[in-house]
């Protein structure tokens, strides 16, 4: 063997030894992830459906009252970007006032026990409704409780004695229910409910809802919560998106800032103009 060949010999064994060590620390690489992702998996500890609610109910978000600036993205047959101004009283009031980047308020929303209400200063419209007018509308409760508990992170309607399955899934719970409902039109026709919470256990807050109803109204709706902050020692999610079924088709991106809760009560103006015209959704 002359210089030359010992020489190219000597070069493709080192690229031999380089490449071999290059793919051994990538399979190591890799060995050591999957032995981390496992052992995270293996350490969530599987609980009963009573102990997963049980907790959720300890760690509920919980306010007389609450206020905070709010952006929101909405998606569907056209886009649109707001920003605005939430106030709650508990198991009382939803009152929420959306302006344009500009600062000029296009629409005002007032939910209460039993009715809700929408001003469009675009359109010079306003709807009043009663909140069961959207019973057969979307699979969700028409209750004031029920729509806070979605603005909050919470869910106070989840009950111990419900049959939930659970399972672990990407490392969070989920629990998984199913009921017969019968058609509020005519009382005769069954359709199934599903919901599917997925619960996290560090903290025992709500990532993520789905809610289904199948039968006669095949309707779907799809909630997730992010970006958890600390509010007096409560954590509430600061963005929440809600995504639709193919039926509606648009999602909803709410972000919070400036959240505050307190005891002094806040101030909810509605007023509508008589020279506004009342418009039916459906």
């Amino acid at each position: 063997m002359n210089n030359k060949d010992y020489k190219t010999t000597r070069l493709q064994d080192y690229k031999l030894r380089l490449l071999t060590f290059v793919f051994s620390l990538l399979s190591l690489v890799f060995f050591v992830s999957s032995c981390s992702t496992n052992k995270e998996t293996s350490s969530i500890k599987m609980m009963s459906a009573n102990h997963i609610i049980r907790e959720i109910e300890d760690n509920q978000f919980d306010f007389d009252n609450l206020e905070a600036r709010i952006g929101v993205s909405v998606k569907g047959d056209n886009k649109l970007g707001l920003k605005g101004q939430m106030r709650m009283q508990n198991d009382s009031v939803i009152w929420i006032s959306l302006s344009l980047k500009v600062g000029i308020e296009v629409g005002r929303i007032m939910i209460t026990p039993d009715s809700i209400k929408y001003i469009n200063r675009n359109t010079r419209t306003y709807f009043a409704e009663s909140l069961d007018y959207f019973e057969n509308k979307l699979p969700i409760e028409p209750s004031i409780q029920f729509i806070q508990d979605l603005l909050t992170g919470n869910d106070t309607q989840i009950k111990r004695s419900d049959k939930y399955r659970v399972t672990i899934e990407n490392g969070k719970y989920k629990l998984e229910t199913t009921k017969k409902i019968k058609n509020t039109e005519d009382n005769k026709d069954v359709s199934l409910l599903t919901k599917d919470v997925w619960v996290m256990p560090e903290t025992f807050k709500i990532s993520e809802y789905e809610i289904k109803e199948l039968g006669l109204n095949e309707r779907k709706l799809q909630i997730k919560y992010d970006e958890y902050k600390n509010i007096n020692g409560k954590l509430m999610p600061s963005k929440i998106i809600f995504e639709a079924d193919e039926n509606y088709k648009f999602s909803v991106e709410i972000n919070y800032s400036d959240i505050k809760t307190g005891e002094e009560k806040l101030d909810f103006p509605f007023n509508v103009s008589p020279k506004f015209e009342q418009i039916f959704l459906w």
